[in-house]
């Protein structure tokens, strides 16, 4: 069991399957459990140095359900791909299906008036399993990094520390990280359009703003997913109510469905000041930080996602991988 990345869930039946596999039938409430049982354990143990199996196990609890493991050196046919001169990396999970991140666009506090992390070339570097950028503002005393990894077909984890070099510490720290399914699409120069791409099942033809992108952008509260339904209308996380408003979020997640509905995509913090929806093609989730100490740090986890699935079942992932 040690080289394989298993994540189970029981359903109300007791029907035992892989969480990529019974996304249609488990509820944002149920749990995520761990593999038992000696007979299971000795059918994995044949395929113990296979890359990927699909075993059928006979049986368990009342049915008969089907197991899906992946192994963990070779989790994920997710492309990563840095750009060298801005602070951005475009994640693909196929030749339509691509994201910009920029990690993050923004780190602001209170005290000071930092620039734009995008737009100053940052340091990129691979890792075993991603990638890791870092960047320092020099003047202000403040750098940061964020890694970038790789967890399976559909998801990254994100990482980021900020640190205070200064004399004084920084409070109401936050980092806004952009999550866009469109780059470079609108007053794009005649030179550069090559650069230009969309990603079809969420963005509709090149050139074309979505009129509906915000009604599909969709934040999780307890009594249900409520939809952003307007560009820069920024719903706080409690406890950082860092913007006034009634738009209460209760999870430090934001989802956008495809045209269709039958794919999503989300990014999500352990702790987030704010949701927000921007320029018609992307999701922002602002990491909350805080205060951060004189000659101190903090360090922020968080999440990508992307799933053929619905926002409940994506909300239930998010809620399992946080404990939340």
């Amino acid at each position: 069991l040690a080289n394989f990345q298993f994540e189970l869930a029981v359903c109300r039946d007791f029907k035992l399957v892989a969480a990529a596999e019974c996304l249609s039938v488990i509820s944002a409430r149920q749990q995520h459990v761990e593999c038992a049982g000696q007979d299971l354990h000795d059918h994995i143990g044949k395929f113990r140095h296979r890359d990927t199996v699909l075993l059928e196990v006979e049986e368990w609890g009342r049915n008969v359900s089907t197991i899906r493991s992946t192994s963990k050196k070779d989790a994920s046919e997710m492309i990563l791909k840095p750009d060298p001169v801005e602070g951005q990396i475009t994640v693909s999970v196929d030749d339509e299906r691509r994201w910009s991140l920029l990690v993050p666009e923004t780190i602001s506090c209170r005290e000071l008036a930092l620039p734009e992390c995008h737009v100053i070339p940052p340091n990129w570097s691979e890792t075993a399993t991603g990638r890791l950028v870092t960047q320092s503002f020099e003047e202000a005393r403040v750098r940061y990094e964020c890694s970038i990894d790789i967890i399976d077909d559909g998801t990254l984890e994100l990482m980021l520390t900020v640190h205070n070099d200064r004399d004084e510490p920084m409070t109401d720290t936050e980092a806004d990280f952009c999550c866009a399914c469109a780059y470079c699409v609108w007053n794009t120069p005649a030179d550069d359009v090559d650069r230009s791409w969309i990603n079809p099942p969420f963005h509709g033809p090149r050139k074309e703003k979505n009129t509906d992108w915000a009604d599909r952008s969709l934040i999780a509260t307890r009594d249900g997913m409520v939809a952003v339904a307007e560009i820069n209308k920024h719903f706080p996380v409690p406890s950082n109510r860092v913007v006034p408003g009634k738009n209460i979020a209760d999870f430090p997640f934001i989802m956008c469905q495809s045209e269709d509905r039958t794919e999503i995509f989300g990014i999500g913090w352990e702790r987030a000041s704010r949701l927000f929806c921007a320029m018609c093609s992307c999701i922002h989730a602002v990491a909350w930080l805080g205060t951060i100490p004189a000659d101190g740090s903090c360090t922020r986890r968080g999440r990508f996602y992307y799933a053929k699935t619905d926002p409940y079942q994506l909300l239930a992932r998010f809620q399992r991988d946080f404990d939340l």
